[in-house]
């Protein structure tokens, strides 16, 4: 899993850091709630337009930046989904 290194920046900074593809940090995140405690999380760099999706992702009050599934096409950009 390629994205590791900005989940794990995510979990302990609230940023997403340096993409794994260009090294950029014109990066971004959103959790995504699908229903009350479960949702995914898109992970993406603005630059070189590459993205990595992490489903089955926990949301609870602790998790920052969440957004509704019907927010998803107004939030998260149509880049390149890459593992």
């Amino acid at each position: 899993m390629i994205w590791i290194e900005c989940i794990k920046s995510i979990a302990s900074t609230g940023k997403a850091g340096k993409c794994p593809y260009c090294g950029n940090i014109n990066t971004d995140y959103a959790h995504v709630k699908v229903d009350n405690e479960n949702g995914y999380l898109d992970v993406w760099c603005n630059e070189c337009k590459k993205m990595g999706h992490i489903s089955r992702v926990r949301i609870n009050k602790e998790i920052k930046n969440v957004i509704n599934l019907d927010e998803v096409h107004k939030v998260i950009p149509k880049y390149e989904i890459t593992y």
